[in-house]
């Protein structure tokens, strides 16, 4: 389960939010690309897209996510939900027998 900084409340991902943060998939990437604690450089590297780019779509994910401080602190609160995120779809599905 993924906490969500915007309604305060547990979700089982970000799209099954209803305060409708949803993510699109290039902010998926690069959230958890900084959940492995890589730079900006490094990602637009890896993505082939403009250091502009990532902080473009890192500023849309504090907004989205409504996370706030000072640029460390709003880095570490993006990495740890990126870890979440992570975990979430690494986690394999578990089929009941009937």
């Amino acid at each position: 389960m993924a906490w969500c900084e915007k309604c305060l409340d547990f979700h089982l991902g970000p799209q099954n939010c209803p305060c409708g943060a949803t993510l699109s998939e290039g902010e998926k990437e690069v959230m958890k690309l900084i959940a492995e604690g890589k730079s900006n450089k490094f990602i637009a590297e890896k993505l082939y897209r403009s250091k502009h780019t990532i902080r473009s779509r890192i500023k849309s994910l504090y907004f989205k996510l409504d996370i706030d401080g000072n640029k460390y602190d709003k880095r570490l609160k993006l990495a740890l939900l990126g870890q979440d995120m992570k975990k979430e779809s690494e986690q394999p599905l578990i089929r009941r027998a009937v």
